[in-house]
């Protein structure tokens, strides 16, 4: 009688391409993990860009540039008469002119915002801002001592608590890349 011998040839082969196939899974596990940190970290930089430098940039210059936006009238002795919106169509922050678009809100405030497509300049690069600045007319008489209703400091709305209200958006990337998927907007809101 013949007897066959089982031989166990091709294992070794069927063993190398079982490792080899979980070392290539584990490693475009790893490469997809990588590739998600890595926009992550993008992410984070154009925040820290439009929060950081851009709205802050925009918020402090325009905390310093209140009276662009309002006229004092006077008598004789120097005593304030009389305020009014005064609109500036362009406003200079940091040697970049700003168009600016007045609009007279029904409850007697005074909205004051940046043109669309505004883009500011820092070094090289150019990123999209805009600003939305409310002034409270009653509210900014009471603080010169002039007849007024004055604030309503009941109210939830900052806009009818405080004299002026300025909310500075700044983005990571210019206004021509607005559909950008990776496009991040911060914006800040400053009140006195």
């Amino acid at each position: 009688m013949i007897e066959k011998k089982f031989t166990k040839k091709g294992f070794a082969l069927l063993y190398s391409i079982l490792l080899m196939s979980a070392i290539l899974f584990i490693g475009v596990i790893l490469m997809n993990i990588i590739t998600k940190q890595l926009i992550f970290s993008t992410f984070y930089r154009g925040s820290e860009t439009s929060y950081y430098y851009i709205a802050n940039s925009l918020i402090n210059c325009l905390n310093n540039k209140p009276a662009a936006f309002f006229e004092t009238s006077f008598d004789l002795e120097g005593n304030p008469t009389d305020i009014s919106p005064k609109n500036p169509s362009l406003i200079t922050c940091y040697g970049q002119n700003f168009n600016v678009n007045m609009t007279n809100n029904p409850d007697g405030t005074y909205t004051f915002s940046s043109a669309d497509n505004t883009d500011i300049i820092v070094g090289s690069e150019s990123y999209k801002v805009d600003f939305q600045l409310t002034l409270n007319i009653d509210c900014l008489k009471g603080s010169f001592g002039l007849p007024s209703t004055g604030c309503d400091g009941s109210s939830l709305e900052l806009t009818k608590k405080n004299s002026f209200t300025i909310i500075a958006t700044g983005y990571n990337l210019p206004s021509s890349q607005s559909s950008n998927p990776r496009l991040v907007k911060r914006s800040i809101v400053s009140v006195f």
